[in-house]
């Protein structure tokens, strides 16, 4: 199989996000309400990353992106991305297709980007080891009982 991915606006997609998340991304919850973060957010990038399978009639089968936050750092206000919303069909979800789509949001958010960081869950932390990510520190979630 051969991929390409794509960056387009999270609307042109919508449909294709609809599908994807729910069935890939654990407690996404309303689809409409995380669109929120492409078109509406205070420091807003419209933009998604769609993974396409080439010998499907590039149908999207994946989707990667970024939200982007104010920091301080130094002093001074700078852009940062969080890196998000990897979702990959369970049909695709070997090692080149989620390479693919990690690889070019790093390559993106380093260049347009001050800072860039990302939660990966312990599923793909495999994969992100892969890419070249190396681990700042452990994060520990914590939820009432």
């Amino acid at each position: 199989m051969t991929y390409t991915v794509s960056r387009l606006p999270a609307a042109q997609v919508k449909a294709d996000l609809q599908r994807i998340w729910p069935a890939s991304l654990r407690g996404i919850g309303n689809v409409d309400e995380r669109l929120w973060w492409y078109a509406q957010a205070p420091a807003q990038c419209d933009d998604v990353f769609v993974l396409c399978d080439d010998d499907s009639a590039s149908r999207i089968v994946g989707t990667a992106g970024f939200e982007v936050r104010a920091f301080a750092m130094a002093g001074r206000d700078v852009r940062a991305g969080l890196r998000c919303n990897l979702a990959v069909e369970p049909a695709h979800r070997t090692l080149v297709p989620g390479l693919r789509l990690v690889r070019e949001v790093r390559r993106v958010t380093s260049s347009e980007l001050d800072l860039a960081y990302n939660f990966p869950n312990q599923r793909a932390q495999p994969l992100f080891a892969r890419a070249g990510y190396h681990a700042l520190a452990a994060m520990a979630r914590y939820v009432p009982i």
